[in-house]
């Protein structure tokens, strides 16, 4: 074989080397674009989901996703928010880059944007935006998202400060941040539900131990108000009446001293006094500003119902004056409690209420005591007409 007919063929072989190496290189470079694409996909979901599941509270969610995915497509104005139902006006609503004038146009363009959207379609920009016209210029993409049924929102981002356009890699990568901003916002709202759940069952809770404790209260009340009845009206004298209504009311509301004092209001003299816990030494001074008390009451704003007072007198931390007829009427003196503690409304309510019965035992006493009297009156006249007859 000669020399010229071997080198040609060699010229070929090296040319066609050549161009394979040329177009190796060049599919290397073409998958290695694609790789460090991918890779910077990857990365970017990565620190979006790795941030976004951090957080369980929405502000919080839209805030940070923001701020990551403006960074991320390098732009300087974004804005993100979400509505409850269309037309809604913003549950919440997070910009950046954007003037306060901007945000108002923002807003309400943003929601005339999702009422006419029609849950289909991915990322909108360029002359599908502008031909919208419910956007300011500034936006250059839009990408609405539905949460779950009635709660929507939207995204959208500013022009890219390097003044290239976002292509179908951006658009592909945003839906897939948006999909996972979705899976978050889904969780946050889960927490938040069962947060508020949590809430309204601890309020639920605290009104259930209210009615409980007032129901305890009422059985208390009722209790007490029945041994205290049974006791009074089971009898007819009045003495035993006023000592028997002391003690069990000394005892139900854990004093060591207390007194019943009845006076004739005409005359101011004392009728009946019964005193427990007080030394002998102070009887007589007590006994007299009881009296003296009494007789003031009378002289000024008069007694026309039961009323319970907090220090009447110096030796009286609670008194409750009362009228039993146009002719007695009488002062419940109790001191302190054993255990320190105020006499406090319900405290009152049930002095006032068994103050009451008191009077009605009282007046039973009183109307038994004129009847025995009357009776006897009568049995002396009907002697004395049969002596006569």
């Amino acid at each position: 074989m000669t020399k010229d007919f071997i080198y040609p063929h060699c010229e070929e072989w090296g040319m066609l080397a050549e161009a394979n190496k040329e177009g190796s290189m060049k599919v290397s470079e073409d998958v290695q674009t694609e790789l460090d694409r991918r890779v910077h996909h990857l990365r970017t979901l990565y620190d979006v989901s790795k941030e976004l599941f951090g957080i369980i509270d929405s502000e919080g969610i839209l805030r940070n996703f923001l701020m990551m995915t403006t960074g991320n497509f390098g732009v300087i104005e974004g804005f993100i928010f979400t509505q409850a139902g269309p037309g809604n006006k913003p549950t919440h609503f997070v910009s950046v880059g954007f003037g306060d004038d901007e945000r108002t146009l923002l807003s309400e363009g943003g929601v005339q944007l999702l009422r006419d959207w029609n849950k289909e379609g991915g990322v909108i920009d360029g002359n599908q935006l502008e031909s919208l016209g419910v956007l300011p210029q500034s936006v250059a993409c839009a990408l609405p998202f539905a949460v779950n049924d009635g709660f929507s929102g939207l995204l959208g981002l500013g022009s890219k400060i390097v003044g290239e356009p976002y292509n179908e890699e951006d658009k592909e990568l945003l839906a897939t941040l948006i999909n996972n901003l979705v899976v978050a916002l889904r969780n946050a709202r889960a927490f938040e539900d069962i947060k508020r759940l949590n809430q309204e069952m601890q309020e639920k809770n605290v009104q259930l131990e209210e009615a409980l404790n007032d129901l305890d209260r009422r059985v208390y009340h009722l209790k007490t108000l029945y041994d205290v009845s049974k006791d009074i009206f089971g009898s007819v004298d009045f003495a035993a009446i006023l000592r028997n209504f002391l003690l069990m009311s000394m005892g139900n509301f854990g004093v060591m001293e207390g007194f019943l004092l009845t006076i004739d209001i005409r005359s101011g003299e004392i009728n009946h006094f019964r005193s427990n816990g007080y030394p002998d030494l102070g009887l007589t001074d007590l006994r007299e500003s009881a009296r003296q008390y009494l007789t003031g009451l009378h002289a000024g704003t008069g007694m026309e119902h039961v009323e319970v007072l907090t220090q009447p007198l110096p030796e009286v931390v609670c008194g409750v004056p009362f009228r039993v007829d146009e002719e007695c009427s009488g002062l419940l003196g109790l001191g302190a409690k054993l255990i320190g503690e105020p006499y406090n409304e319900d405290d009152k309510e049930l002095l006032a209420t068994l103050v009451n019965n008191l009077v009605v035992a009282l007046k039973n006493a009183i109307s038994f005591e004129n009847i025995k009297r009357l009776n006897l009156e009568l049995q002396e006249k009907n002697k004395q007409l049969e002596k006569t007859l």
